[in-house]
């Protein structure tokens, strides 16, 4: 499996409320308030907006099949923690892990059926909103 992100998306500054308000116009109307979606949409597009509470981890689940390959990005306006792991907790790669990160992208091409996980941790005090979306290739 292969897994790749774009470390200077980590590293340079940006404005993230506009980032983020960005994102979510790339997710359509209503995005904000919708629950998990149950599949791809007709585009090949997943999106998904959740809160992460203080000292707690939120994670979004989608299975994948083998060969499948995954555009995604993120991007929240607090730090995060940030894994990418299969549902059965083996990693995807163990260098998927990433420290405090407001945003991220990366190109992920599947090695076996299962459903794989992106996971946040906010080691903050305050809720953070994380704005995902994924895109079939």
């Amino acid at each position: 499996m292969k897994w790749s992100v774009d470390s200077a998306a980590q590293s340079r500054p940006t404005k993230i409320g506009g980032v983020l308000a960005a994102v979510l116009g790339l997710l359509g109307p209503g995005s904000a308030l919708a629950a998990t979606p149950s599949s791809w949409d007709a585009q090949g597009v997943a999106s998904h907006v959740l809160t992460v509470a203080p000292r707690q981890t939120g994670q979004f689940c989608l299975p994948l099949r083998t060969s499948q390959q995954v555009v995604w990005a993120f991007v929240a306006p607090a730090p995060l923690d940030f894994d990418l792991r299969g549902r059965d907790g083996g990693p995807v790669l163990p260098s998927a892990r990433r420290d405090a990160v407001r945003e991220a992208q990366g190109l992920l091409e599947v090695g076996g059926a299962r459903e794989h996980c992106w996971i946040w941790s906010n080691r903050g005090e305050q809720p953070v909103q994380v704005a995902l979306r994924l895109r079939r290739r």
